[in-house]
């Protein structure tokens, strides 16, 4: 194989890979509350609606629960 063709190749398979990356990373989250706190989550809220509740990612990593009634609304950071 010539040596361009190489070079192509893993230019190729590096934007592959870096656009694979860059899919898979989630976007952060404010959550405001009906009383005006605001929570911080690492990805999108998701809501249960067989719960009632947004399940979502803290700071810490740790899986945290918010009643749906109590959310005024949520963006991303």
């Amino acid at each position: 194989m010539s040596v361009r063709l190489i070079r192509f190749c893993l230019l190729s398979l590096f934007t592959c890979a870096v656009w694979g990356l860059c899919a898979c990373q989630s976007t952060p989250h404010v959550i405001v509350l009906e009383d005006g706190r605001e929570l911080y989550s690492i990805d999108e809220p998701t809501m249960h609606e067989k719960t009632g509740y947004y399940r979502f990612r803290c700071g810490e990593k740790k899986d945290r629960m918010v009643d749906a009634s109590e959310v005024a609304r949520f963006y991303p950071r």
